[in-house]
């Protein structure tokens, strides 16, 4: 018991040390009084966007509800309606979650109240593009083809190309909509220039990875010694270059919801083609980033690092949304 908990404290205090330097680089232009509060609430939401996928089986099991596991139902090609129930009920808990949590730290309006929910439903139109995907992919014959490296969650094992599309798809779902159910009750108000967008998408990657790198860093330590070949290696790949991902992907999602929410707020199809288009472009994005480095693609690494940076960069130095 003693040595697990100080294996937890070990692997926090070595995972929070990327958050200072990268929140350091940035924490100089946020001078809002809300930046102490956004990053805790964004700490919890990484909590609820990783949980539901290291400890699917745990959680499915505990509500005896096992037949709704979204990776259950993907590995085993299973029943359309039951896809999109089970994706439709995560969304909906993550985002139930997560706006109590927020009511703790923020102040909420009719307004914000009205865009949060909206939101869900819209992202219940993407929950459907994926039920659709989910009866196709594994029909397409070259997807079929068995990968070196699989995937697996308890005991399902994401083992061919086509499933660990599916996969990744899930993993980023769950990850995009709770940054974006944290994001809309503590920044919505805030949205004034595109170098905020830039700083609130890069403290938002920020909590995200730091719960992130503490779990996945544990996993990976059980039954072994903390400092190990394997743990140094996610330590230092974590810290550098996932948390790049996540604020390059955050970047693309919440600039252009924000022109959704500026331009067309108002109008349903516009608004709903922005959003999703954008929020599909960035999920598509960290897939592609993961299924490369499992199909052991590792020039991706600098693709991305050098595109990103380039990208973050003119964006961040543009003068209006």
């Amino acid at each position: 018991m003693i040595s697990d908990i100080f294996k937890i404290f070990l692997i926090g205090s070595l995972a929070f040390v990327p958050i200072l330097i990268w929140g350091y680089i940035f924490s100089y232009i946020d001078n809002s009084t809300l930046n102490s509060r956004r990053f805790v609430s964004w700490i919890i939401a990484g909590w609820f966007s990783v949980v539901p996928v290291l400890y699917s089986e745990q959680i499915y099991s505990f509500f005896s509800a096992s037949f709704l596991n979204i990776f259950e139902l993907i590995w085993t090609n299973w029943n359309f309606l039951y896809v999109i129930i089970s994706l439709f009920f995560l969304t909906l808990i993550i985002a139930t979650i997560l706006f109590l949590t927020s009511l703790i730290f923020f102040k909420w309006s009719f307004d914000i109240f009205k865009i949060y929910w909206k939101n869900l439903v819209w992202i219940s139109i993407f929950i459907l593009i994926f039920a659709i995907l989910n009866k196709i992919i594994p029909n397409i014959w070259f997807l079929d083809m068995s990968i070196s490296s699989p995937a697996s969650i308890w005991k399902n094992v994401f083992n061919t190309l086509g499933l660990i599309i599916l996969y990744y798809i899930i993993i980023w779902l769950v990850e995009e909509i709770s940054k974006h159910f944290s994001f809309l009750p503590s920044s919505i108000t805030e949205i004034d220039s595109v170098q905020k967008w830039v700083l609130l998408a890069t403290f938002i990657a920020l909590g995200f990875g730091f719960i992130e790198n503490i779990l996945y860093l544990y996993n990976i330590s059980i039954d072994r010694w903390v400092i190990s070949g394997d743990f140094a290696t996610t330590l230092i790949f974590r810290s550098i270059f996932s948390l790049f991902v996540h604020i390059f992907c955050g970047v693309i999602v919440w600039l252009y919801f924000s022109k959704a929410y500026l331009f067309f707020g108002k109008n349903f199809y516009f608004y709903t083609k922005t959003f999703l288009f954008w929020l599909l472009f960035s999920i598509t994005l960290h897939a592609i980033f993961d299924i490369s480095l499992t199909l052991w693609f590792t020039p991706i690494i600098f693709i991305y690092a050098i595109y990103g940076y380039l990208y973050i960069t003119k964006t961040f130095y543009k003068e209006e949304i």
